[in-house]
């Protein structure tokens, strides 16, 4: 008898999920979509996790993604304390190299990518009070999201509930800390919306560090029988000080202290983000379906980044980035056997108006001394094909075929310097993997693929100059990266309060692109092979209806495949890389512990509860640069929160405290690697303290 394949596809899921619908106290695997096909992480192929509503408004007061994410193994996310530049988030020591924003690992908003065509990105825009949830892929797979694609970190918006719902909170804590939040979301026929409102300002626990943020996000979705279509709005200010990273001297005499230069030639980053965006599906018929996304977005940004003394010590970048996409989806029989395969071509461009003038305590001053065009391109074909071999097995297939091209287009010669120049950059990368549905309880999953990274058009702007600082020019000597990575992992549910998921893996990247001589104003980059290999775990377990166990353990080890140099500013001399050095920037292991209590039980909603939990987080040591000279100690901070629910009727207030590292320990929260001038370190932050305060009303 033979079966269609949408049935066979359904079948599959309801017999993977029986064993968990079988008691009332089950661990409920989300639902997720990294792979392009929605299925619960436990069916989906590969290194996919994701945590929700629930735990990120447990995790903090929902400015950074390190609050979320930190149960979650195989991603680093440093908290730098410093809201000029950003978070630093690697993903198995991809993404390690970045002095200031994000590199190597890919950012979406609801399916709408937030690093650009030359693979970097903010996580600035992440407007977390209003996600429903955040995905985390890793592995060879995540190769198929394109350039600079070493990891996937996507967010959601939530969704809207069946009734119209008003809700605001507030949150206040240490250092000034204050964070406040308006939402509101309904559901009326055929559409639902969500729209937030939220204002964050902080004073910093170091020196120089003030911050303000404001933001807006909004999604309005119209569904229909055939699909849905999504209006998209994210738009995010932000202006805060620069306290800079410290010596090793300056750390040990006063870790709050911020660099003296900065205060007085007033360092810091204004920025302005406003991004539109559409994403729409459509099933042509139950086997075929189409869909198609497209955004547009423009950043506003002053940064004031060198002493007064420069002629380019004030940066200011006019942005304009967009894009669009096409894929179609197409569910067939292959052997009698489903198969469901996805291709798609995606289109991105980056305009950057990029101007500098002399730094005069924070405002721009003086003739221009920089005066260009930064532009990036992308044009990306992917297929992605699942075949459903059998109850017991499932082959994933995938390719993807990118180009990408980076210019600059220089205006100012007054230099006698023409710092024009373009390179394009072409790469494929294939994906295999196979899933072995071992039981009901057990997957197994092993992957092989390719990955491929373009330098940034940061990382092309400065052409090395010996031992001195980089000259201003088009760098087109730099290689594209391209890793082959491999990884074996399993997904076990033994009891249906418990669930397990395990990996271990293994990168070896060619030319893979690496510091030569890194500093605030100016860098140059060079490529040397590197190799890294690894393991992670995760582990949540129901101990009784109402206590919660979870765990995550990660280990990474990074290491230079072969002996380069890299520059001491201090010194204007070359420094050796031995092969075999450790990659700097990349703790050797990570571990997460949370114990929780919660009154009324883990699995019952709309009742009022209490709620006390326990978190241990911490990180191995890591070095600061690749000589491996530098080091950083490891550390392990105590967290404790408690949470207290009220429900009545429509009614709902949620009072919450937390206090993080309850021990006020010091440590290194997050190193700048191989920064020429030695100042590697930045710390974390002593003990602190949070309430907060929420409301909402169900109408």
């Amino acid at each position: 008898m033979r079966t269609t394949p949408s049935l066979s596809v359904v079948s599959l899921a309801v017999i993977a999920s029986l064993p968990l619908m079988a008691g009332a106290q089950t661990l409920d695997d989300m639902v997720i979509s990294a792979s392009r096909i929605e299925q619960r992480t436990f069916d989906a192929p590969g290194s996919i996790q994701s945590v929700g509503q629930e735990q990120i408004q447990q995790s903090g007061p929902q400015i950074n993604l390190s609050e979320s994410l930190a149960s979650i193994p195989g991603i680093n996310i440093a908290n730098r304390n410093n809201y000029s530049q950003d978070l630093q988030v690697s993903i198995r020591g991809f993404g390690s190299r970045a002095p200031f924003g994000v590199r190597g690992v890919r950012l979406l908003i609801d399916g709408i990518p937030q690093t650009l065509p030359d693979g970097q990105g903010q996580s600035s825009q992440f407007a977390l009070t209003s996600a429903g949830r955040i995905e985390v892929l890793k592995g060879p797979i995540s190769s198929l999201y394109g350039n600079a694609a070493g990891g996937v970190v996507q967010v959601f918006t939530r969704e809207p509930g069946d009734r119209p719902e008003l809700s605001l909170g507030g949150y206040y804590g240490s250092d000034g800390l204050h964070r406040s939040t308006l939402q509101y979301s309904e559901k009326q026929g055929s559409y639902g919306m969500v729209v937030d409102v939220s204002e964050m300002a902080s004073d910093g626990f170091r020196d120089y560090s003030e911050a303000k943020r404001s933001q807006f996000n909004a999604k309005l979705n119209l569904d229909r029988p055939s699909g849905r279509t999504s209006f998209i709005a994210n738009i995010v200010r932000n202006d805060s000080q620069e306290p800079g990273s410290l010596t090793l001297a300056e750390l040990e005499s006063d870790r709050t202290q911020a660099v003296s230069a900065n205060v007085i030639h007033r360092y810091g980053k204004e920025f302005t983000q406003a991004m539109l965006g559409v994403v729409s599906d459509h099933a042509v018929n139950t086997d075929f379906k189409i869909g198609w996304r497209a955004y547009y977005g423009l950043r506003k940004l002053d940064n004031p980044l060198a002493p007064d003394t420069s002629s380019t010590g004030f940066s200011e970048i006019d942005r304009r980035f967009y894009g669009a996409s096409v894929s179609a989806t197409l569910q067939a029989t292959l052997l009698g056997k489903p198969i469901i395969s996805t291709l798609g071509l995606d289109l991105d461009g980056v305009k950057d108006e990029r101007t500098a003038r002399q730094n005069l305590a924070g405002k721009p001053a003086g003739p221009l001394g920089r005066e260009e065009d930064n532009l990036a391109s992308n044009t990306d074909a992917f297929v992605q094909t699942q075949w459903f071999v059998s109850e017991r097995a499932t082959l994933m297939a995938g390719l993807r075929a990118s180009r990408v091209t980076l210019e600059v287009d220089d205006h100012y010669l007054d230099d006698n310097v023409d710092g024009s120049g373009k390179r394009r950059y072409s790469g494929v990368s294939p994906v295999l993997g196979l899933t072995l549905h071992a039981s009901d309880r057990l997957n197994v999953f092993a992957q092989v693929g390719r990955g491929f990274e373009t330098p940034t058009m940061n990382e092309v702007l400065y052409t090395p100059n010996g031992t001195r600082t980089p000259s201003n020019r088009f760098y087109g000597e730099i290689d594209a990266a391209k890793s082959k990575q491999a990884e074996l992992g399993l997904k076990w549910r033994p009891a249906i309060s418990t669930k397990l998921d395990a990996s271990v893996f293994q990168a070896k990247t060619d030319r893979d692109i690496v510091p030569y001589y890194l500093s605030t104003s100016s860098s140059a980059w060079q490529n040397a092979k590197t190799a890294r290999r690894g393991a992670e775990v995760s582990v949540e377990h129901l101990a009784a209806k109402t206590v919660r166990l979870r765990a995550a353990l990660t280990y990474v080890d990074a290491r230079y495949d072969e002996e380069i140099q890299t520059v001491r500013a201090t010194t204007t001399s070359l420094v050796n890389v031995a092969k075999g050095n450790t990659m700097p920037g990349v703790p050797k292991t990570r571990y997460f512990f949370e114990a929780a209590w919660r009154s009324a039980g883990w699995q019952t909603t709309g009742k009022s509860f209490t709620e006390v939990a326990m978190e241990w987080i911490g990180a191995g040591s890591m070095w600061a640069n690749s000589a491996n000279t530098a080091s950083v100690a490891g550390y392990g901070v105590t967290n404790l929160r408690i949470g207290q629910q009220w429900q009545h009727g429509d009614h709902r207030i949620q009072l919450s405290a937390r206090v993080d590292n309850l021990g006020d320990k010091e440590y290194v929260g997050s190193v700048v690697s191989d920064q020429a001038f030695l100042r590697f370190y930045e710390p974390g932050a002593p003990r602190n303290w949070l309430v907060g305060l929420s409301y909402a009303y169900l109408m």
